[in-house]
């Protein structure tokens, strides 16, 4: 596991101010560390390799922590908080592989967008991004619009969100969402008690983009939550942030996989998504131990992990996770069909979805909008889980990139010319579509009657990209 505090939240060792931890403005959280053993120390007995590290960090520093464990396929290692010295014996130790700081980054929509709550029963007025996502022509603000998409639309697919806590007791997910894990504090108690915070938003809202009834594109798909962000204050804006840490990210990302191998020892062909709205600079070269354990996932789990592109106007290869090759990433565009003045952009981005004043589910029966790449990456994840679905077999997260891409409307977003080098491929999705030896292709003929699809009526709302 890679040192890094994703924002979204995070948990912080510093001094409180108005009753929350407060932000370290370095990125780095002072002496925590993640320590990665070596594959050939560990593979035989994991947990005897972790306690003898552990007895080891103790005799250079009795006052050692240790917060998390990990054991993801050949990833066996620490997150601790320990003195200068002690983590320089600990380095020198022959059985680790290797030390990194434990870093944060930001949730990538915070305070990007005024939420609007609904009051009024046209909440389907401005869900215009599922429109846009089912066909290839631009929408025309003067004409009714559609959603089409298969009946199967993400049947016992399960779509991890790691997030802030997502109100599964929310009506529009119809009983098919359920609380998985709480990475911050290991424990799968449902906190609700954050849901009545006001700023405790982000998760519901893509949650809800990826399988809500009314909101969502997989609307069978099962809603996981695993919450691994916390929620810090920043003295220097004088307000708070919500923080993702590289140590918690890593624990979410670890039980995902065993929740996924629980489920697929009853069903081979299980079959998951995973969705991370959340990224940050990095300055590092090398891939991060986050990236590292996301790569596992993909590449040894066989899940496919959708990731947001960020919302500052940069380089997506310069921010993680958004610059790991394997995950699908995912850049924003408004109504208009405009890259989002705001995405991040480049050839580290793979394809383009609707991410501006998007409506979608909020905690206690609420819904609002949001902006940002963030709600991009949702539909992203609900499109893959639709073409899950639709499978016996699950593809692999290579042919589901392979496919997105290919299917994908081309030149149909206006990228500005700084966005150098952004792929121009707009996220679609017909009814139906699978792989049939290795290449995509219209099912439709294999469901009979024009029961073998939906058509939800959108009214047309006014929605641009600032």
């Amino acid at each position: 596991m890679d040192a890094f505090s994703f924002i979204y939240f995070m948990i912080l060792s510093v001094p409180f101010v108005c009753g929350q931890p407060v932000v370290n403005q370095t990125g780095i959280e002072d002496n925590e560390y993640i320590v990665e053993l070596k594959p050939s120390v560990a593979e035989s007995d994991p947990d005897a390799a972790i306690l003898t590290l552990i007895n080891f960090a103790l005799s250079e520093d009795p006052r050692v922590v240790i917060f998390h464990n990990y054991t993801i396929f050949d990833f066996v290692g620490v997150a601790l908080n320990t003195t200068q010295s002690a983590i320089s014996a600990i380095r020198a130790h022959s059985s680790v592989q290797d030390v990194w700081p434990n870093r944060y980054i930001l949730d990538d929509a915070t305070n990007l967008g005024v939420i609007k709550q609904r009051v009024d029963n046209n909440a389907q007025g401005d869900i215009w991004g599922l429109a846009r996502i089912s066909q290839r022509q631009k929408l025309n603000i003067a004409e009714e619009m559609f959603y089409e998409y298969d009946n199967i639309a993400g049947s016992e697919v399960y779509a991890y969100v790691i997030d802030s806590v997502v109100d599964v007791r929310h009506p529009d997910f119809e009983d098919r969402a359920r609380f998985g894990y709480n990475a911050v504090d290991e424990t799968t108690n449902f906190p609700v008690n954050l849901l009545q915070d006001p700023e405790q938003t982000h998760g519901t809202h893509v949650a809800g983009t990826i399988g809500g009834k009314t909101y969502g594109v997989a609307k069978n798909a099962t809603i996981v939550s695993v919450k691994a962000d916390t929620k810090v204050w920043n003295p220097w804006r004088g307000e708070h942030e919500f923080r993702f840490q590289s140590d918690d990210l890593i624990e979410a990302l670890e039980w995902i996989e065993e929740d996924h191998s629980q489920r697929k020892a009853k069903d081979s062909k299980a079959k998951s998504v995973i969705n991370m709205s959340l990224g940050g600079f990095t300055p590092s070269r090398q891939p991060t131990v986050v990236e590292r354990t996301i790569i596992r996932l993909i590449k040894m789990a066989g899940i496919p992990i959708v990731v947001a592109a960020g919302n500052d106007a940069y380089i997506a290869c310069m921010v993680t996770p958004a610059r790991v090759l394997d995950a699908i990433t995912v850049g924003c565009s408004d109504y208009n069909d405009r890259l989002c003045t705001f995405s991040n952009y480049g050839n580290c981005v793979d394809i383009i979805a609707p991410g501006y004043q998007i409506l979608s589910t909020l905690p206690n029966n609420g819904a609002g909008k949001k902006d940002g790449t963030s709600m991009s990456a949702p539909h992203v994840s609900g499109v893959v889980a639709r073409f899950l679905a639709l499978h016996d077999t699950p593809p692999t997260p290579e042919k589901i990139k392979q496919w997105l891409t290919e299917k994908s409307t081309k030149d149909a977003v206006t990228i500005r010319p700084t966005a150098v080098g952004t792929p121009n491929r707009l996220l679609f999705m017909s009814p139906n579509q699978t792989l049939i030896n290795g290449h995509s292709t219209s099912a439709s003929s294999q469901i009979q009657g024009i029961s073998a699809f939906t058509l939800i009526l959108i009214i047309a709302g006014s929605a641009s990209c600032r």
